[in-house]
């Protein structure tokens, strides 16, 4: 029973090892994961402090947002982005609190979508 237990324990520590290993600066937004879903991108966010978080999508030929929200109020978040829609081209994801903006590149083109590491 305590290696089942120790088991259990070692595992939730190193599932919520990566959170934490996002960033060093506590007041960013934490980029936990995004991945390629049916159809477009999911995102999940923290935000510890409950600020006002803005989520955006510009298509980078054109300096054109395609995309804002404002997320209040959450500490966790998750968001699925329907990009099936849009046109070949690269966009720039954009995830600003305060003085602090987490970027990531995303390619869609014929043979599917590509993206970058969050910058």
């Amino acid at each position: 029973m305590k290696k089942l237990i120790f088991s259990v324990f070692a595992l939730f520590l190193f599932a919520a090892s990566p959170v934490s290993a996002n960033s060093d600066n506590p007041h960013e937004p934490l980029i936990v994961r995004s991945q390629v879903a049916e159809g477009g991108l999911e995102i999940v966010l923290a935000n510890l402090e409950q600020q006002t978080t803005t989520l955006s999508l510009t298509r980078l030929d054109r300096k054109k947002k395609v995309f804002t929200d404002f997320i209040r109020k959450h500490n966790g978040y998750s968001y699925k982005l329907a990009l099936d829609k849009l046109k070949n081209g690269r966009y720039l994801l954009a995830v600003k609190k305060g003085d602090v903006i987490r970027q990531q590149v995303i390619l869609i083109s014929d043979q599917g979508m590509m993206c970058s590491d969050w910058k």
